[in-house]
């Protein structure tokens, strides 16, 4: 839980500073004002944005409550905003992640996924704790928007967005479709959009 006016000035600052690529991996059930305006900036400033999809598979908890199932939150739900969903380790969406129309890409967010976490106990060796989430897909996302402005530096967010989706690996499961509800355009492939 938060303020949505510390989220705005927190993306207000990011933009100020030179941030090329932020990434969100919070979200909300409802278009709030203050950070739509906020993201308005950012894209506007030419920032890409980066967010997570949700976890509204189903509508029973938290901000996914009385929505549809797969709901997307805002402010993955925003114009321009690359609104990233999780794929589990064997390449299918994960059960939990939000999907619809809204919905651009996926990335690896579930299953046997381990992260450097750090500890007030032990500032210094890292421990390995399992993650999943759309949260944890949408930096990996976010990363690969940063490589790509640190190779194409006078790229534009549509640049960055097109790229990115343009080059997403097709599921087996989108059966030869280029977009899908539950897949977006596909899984994320650094590799190809960097040979692109």
């Amino acid at each position: 839980t938060g303020y949505s006016s510390d989220i705005a000035n927190a993306i207000y600052y990011a933009v100020d500073f030179g941030a090329d690529v932020i990434n969100m991996s919070l979200g909300t059930a409802g278009d709030d004002p203050v950070v739509r305006e906020a993201v308005d900036y950012a894209v506007h400033s030419n920032v890409v944005v980066v967010a997570a999809a949700g976890n509204c598979r189903n509508s029973r908890y938290g901000v996914c409550e009385g929505q549809v199932s797969g709901y997307v939150t805002f402010p993955a739900s925003y114009n321009r905003v690359l609104a990233v969903g999780a794929t589990d380790n064997s390449g299918a969406r994960a059960s939990f992640s939000s999907y619809g129309q809204r919905l651009d890409i996926v990335a690896p967010g579930s299953g046997a996924i381990t992260t450097p976490t750090w500890q007030p106990t032990n500032g210094v060796n890292a421990y390995a704790s399992n993650i999943y989430g759309p949260s944890f897909a949408s930096p990996i996302t976010a990363s690969a928007a940063a490589l790509i402005r640190s190779i194409r530096p006078n790229s534009s967010v549509d640049d960055v967005r097109a790229l990115l989706m343009g080059d997403a690996r097709k599921m087996s499961a989108m059966s030869s479709s280029f977009y899908t509800q539950y897949y977006g355009h596909g899984m994320l492939d650094v590799a190809k959009t960097i040979d692109t």
